[in-house]
C-alpha cells in the first residue's frame, strides 16, 4: 500500500501533489510557496508510509496552498508483471 496527496478544488477538479515545492520571493519580502500538481492520480508521488503523506499533507496544509486542503489517499502500487 502506498500513498497520494489529492486536493479538490471548490469547482470540483482533482490535484495530485507530484511531490516538488517551489518556494518563490514576493515584492513584498514574503516567501510564496507553490505545489507541483498534476491533473492524474498516476502524477502524485507516492509515499510509502502514511506517516510520511501525512507529515508532508500537514506541511502543505499549513501554508494554505489553493484554499483546499491536501488529503491522503491509499493507492495500491502495481509493479511491473
Amino acid at each position: 500500500m502506498s500513498y497520494i496527496l489529492k486536493k479538490t478544488s471548490k469547482q470540483g477538479r482533482s490535484y495530485y501533489h507530484t511531490g516538488e515545492v517551489t518556494c518563490l520571493d514576493a515584492e513584498d519580502g514574503n516567501r510564496i510557496v507553490v505545489s507541483e500538481t498534476g491533473y492524474l492520480p498516476g502524477d502524485a508521488k507516492p509515499y510509502p508510509d502514511v506517516m510520511l503523506a501525512s507529515n508532508e499533507a500537514a506541511l502543505l496544509n499549513m501554508y494554505g496552498i489553493g484554499g483546499a486542503p491536501w488529503l491522503i489517499v491509499p493507492v495500491e502500487m502495481n509493479g511491473p508483471s
